[in-house]
């Protein structure tokens, strides 16, 4: 049987809350791949849904659909997560720019804090 050491320990406790907090904002049954997709933009906000894409390892259409879950509006144009912005580039109309809205922004405050990172 493997043991941990004590630092190992609390740092899978930490993470273990950390996700208990994004479960109790997105829902008890969200899908890995969405958490997946707001730390992605929580890490490096201001992409493209293409370069969400890549990170994710996902279809546009796939990383679409998840980041789409996460605004405002879900894919079924009912309330979403409000975790995320959609904004148009100004560069280029045909795009959608991600970044975190102030809730988001909040929620990535509180997983850092709660990994101990602030």
């Amino acid at each position: 049987m493997d043991t941990l050491s004590s630092a190992e320990r609390e740092a899978l406790e930490r993470f273990a809350r950390a996700l208990r907090h994004l479960r109790t904002i997105m829902g008890r049954n969200v899908p890995s791949q969405i958490v997946q997709a707001y730390l992605a933009v929580a890490l490096e906000e201001g992409k493209p849904v293409n370069e969400y894409a890549n990170l994710l390892g996902a279809s546009m259409t796939t990383a679409s659909r998840h980041l789409m879950d996460l605004a405002e509006r879900n894919r079924y144009k009912r309330e979403g997560f409000r975790l995320l912005y959609r904004q148009g580039n100004p560069l280029d109309e045909r795009e959608k720019l991600i970044t975190l809205s102030q809730h988001g922004r909040a929620m990535r405050q509180l997983v850092l804090e709660t990994l101990g990172v602030r």
